[in-house]
């Protein structure tokens, strides 16, 4: 969006965070849904009906890329750029924004012709020094020098903004904030402490805990609920083992050649050009022209004998190649935007070519490779083709041969009895090397199986099973088909105090150590306010005093992690105070208030109606990014393969 625009409307500020600091969070998550999808024509990506335009992209991107710049200052590198992945979020905020214009038509919202022109005429440069409109004109080429191809693209644009704010004030006059809630957050955000501490480990204390059997017994008893395991089931299965049966089989040349001849298009290469660019971004301060000219100098120092990838790291403005020295590796056709590929695709290894304009701004390219497309030639596809022909054979043989099996256990009246299945899958895999018979330790609904790991198929088909009843078909393991009987069914139980006892051991001897830990800095603070010192304490403890520095509500204390336990109950104090023992993750501590900022009922007054509307924009901020997660999901993103690459955007994802 126009940044003379942004800045001066001022309602505005936070809606350009919320997408920031929101609707990103929802983008990592699903961002690579879809995303190899073909979007439309001219599109860099789109939601449902909704087509985000090259332009647009270009235009927000450079907008975003110089909030940053302006927030990091000197700061702001190719790096900072990347780990920041600009391109993701300025394609993410575009989609967002369409998803909240359609929201606000649903709701009846619409902003009038007379509150766009009120926010145009508020516009530095659109109005002279008394106040009067420049003209039409001038108007024209204030548009196009910001990026917009007419002035209605530049009102199209206000006209959204305005209805995106209507539709955010409307969401915020929906969220309720009570007086308590006020205070607690301004107390939360406002009263602080610090803290000198000594951290007692429990496992100073283990060698001195004993532990009987009847302590056993005793804890046992009393924490059954702990170790009680579900359902679980055993069976009996024969597993045609692929990597055995891979290890048997040979294949010929003939077999391999037949493939290669049966699937050309398995083996052809498409065409591709190994590139490096320096990438001048164009828009605000900079006119394609003035690009252009700088692009014309940086060519002049290459081709007078300066290395491109030193110019590159050193001037380009592409901060996903900066750091690599403009480096693009291989790609083929479609993979960039369309003059950018006519260019590099044109030109021959060593060639220099540029100044190429593209939506992205004004590039300087050198061809390093060209790689034809068309046929491998046998030779070089010889491996690709084994591994194929291999995959191939394997996978209907196993099939094939577990198919066999099941029909001879069936054929033999497989069902009689689980020890009469057991014994013949037992003769079956003794005669064929590649299967192998297996009795399973027990296992529950989603546990991993000993032997096949995580293996939902055939936990499936165990869980649908009688005891003494063999499955129908064969079932796909990680490891090859198999074919299962179901043994027998353990119901939920408590194992053994015997099967269990080192668990249960750890759990006693840990209970008594932080029992023991704690009863010692309990007599601790009993010297404490007695008034010893906390250093002579700690001497006395065999440990150092620690500091944690200053820490708010839900802060972590240096040294002792984030329970907010901790926190809440030193906050809870006053300055001087002792508080504790209260256990840790590794033992007890005991602390003492050194420094305390309490709560100052007069700030507090001064602060309290920002921090209800700042709290009632939480609320409307998650109810928005509700809203666009469910219409993201009903409606679907698709983006632009190209767009991806460029901005190196495959990323995590969930789906």
């Amino acid at each position: 969006m126009l940044k003379v625009f942004r800045d001066n409307l001022k309602n505005l500020s936070w809606i350009l965070w919320v997408v920031i600091a929101v609707f990103i969070l929802l983008v990592f998550v699903d961002f690579g849904r879809s995303r190899r999808a073909q979007t439309a024509a001219g599109s860099a990506a789109s939601v449902g009906d909704h087509q985000v335009t090259w332009a647009e992209f270009q235009r927000h991107y450079q907008y975003i890329e110089q909030r940053y710049r302006d927030l990091y200052g000197d700061k702001f590198n190719s790096e900072v750029a990347k780990q920041l992945q600009l391109g993701r979020q300025a394609i993410e905020q575009l989609l967002n924004d369409k998803l909240l214009l359609d929201e606000a038509h649903d709701m009846g919202l619409t902003v009038t012709d007379a509150e766009v022109r009120k926010v145009i005429l508020k516009i530095p440069g659109l109005v002279d020094d008394q106040g009067k409109f420049i003209g039409e004109e001038q108007y024209k080429r204030f548009a196009k020098a910001n990026n917009y191809a007419t002035p209605g693209a530049l009102e199209a644009a206000v006209r959204q903004d305005l209805l995106r704010q209507k539709l955010l004030d409307v969401l915020s006059q929906t969220a309720r904030v009570s007086d308590v809630e006020v205070k607690q957050a301004f107390r939360d955000q406002t009263v602080r402490a610090a803290v000198s501490y000594v951290q007692l480990p429990r496992a100073n204390f283990a060698s001195d805990v004993q532990v009987s059997q009847d302590d056993l017994q005793s804890y046992y008893e009393q924490h059954q609920a702990e170790y009680q395991l579900p359902e679980q089931r055993v069976v009996d299965y024969l597993l045609v083992d692929k990597a055995l049966l891979r290890a048997q089989m040979e294949i010929s040349d003939d077999e391999l050649r037949a493939y290669y001849n049966a699937h050309p298009d398995e083996f052809t290469r498409e065409e591709q050009v190994r590139a490096r660019h320096i990438l001048l971004r164009t828009g605000g301060d900079r006119t394609e022209e003035q690009a252009r000219q700088q692009i014309e100098k940086i060519k002049a120092r290459i081709e007078g004998g300066e290395d491109f990838a030193t110019v590159a790291k050193e001037v380009s403005e592409d901060p996903g190649t900066k750091a690599q020295g403009g480096d693009l590796g291989y790609f083929g056709k479609g993979r960039m935007t369309p003059e950018f590929e006519k260019a590099a695709f044109s030109a021959q290894p060593g060639e220099l070519v540029g100044p190429v304009t593209t939506p992205f701004g004004v590039h300087l390219i050198k061809v390093e490779d060209h790689r034809q497309g068309g046929e491998i030639p046998f030779d070089q596809a010889k491996a690709a083709v084994r591994a194929k022909v291999a995959a191939q054979k394997v996978n209907q043989e196993a099939t094939e041969l577990a198919t066999d099996l099941r029909q001879k256990l069936a054929d033999e009246g497989g069902e009689e009895s689980e020890g009469d299945v057991a014994t013949r899958m037992q003769a079956l895999a003794d005669d064929n090397p590649a299967v192998r018979f297996v009795t399973s330790q027990p296992f529950g609904k989603n546990d991993l199986i000993s032997g096949l790991g995580r293996a939902p198929a055939f936990s499936d088909a165990a869980f649908s099973l009688e005891a003494g009843q063999l499955a129908e078909g064969t079932v796909d393991t990680p490891r090859g088909p198999a074919i299962l009987a179901l043994q027998k069914v353990i119901a939920p139980h408590v194992p053994p105090l015997d099967q269990i006892e080192p668990r249960v051991r750890r759990a006693v001897t840990q209970e008594r150590a932080q029992k023991m830990a704690e009863a010692r800095l309990d007599e601790a603070k009993k010297s404490l306010e007695a008034g010893e010192p906390l250093d002579q304490v700690a001497s006395g403890l065999g440990v150092q005093v620690q500091e944690s520095g200053e820490f708010g509500s839900g802060q972590p204390i240096k040294g002792l992690g984030g329970d907010p336990a901790l926190s809440k109950a030193v906050l809870d104090a006053k300055l001087g105070d002792v508080v504790g023992p209260l256990p840790t993750a590794q033992g007890a501590v005991l602390m003492k208030v050194t420094d305390y900022k309490g709560f100052d009922a007069k700030a507090f007054a001064e602060k309290s109606a920002d921090i209800r509307q700042r709290l009632a924009q939480q609320r409307a901020n998650e109810l928005l990014a509700s809203i666009i997660q469910k219409r993201r999901q009903e409606e679907g993103v698709q983006y632009d393969p190209r767009l991806i690459d460029e901005f190196d955007m495959g990323g995590t994802t969930a789906s």
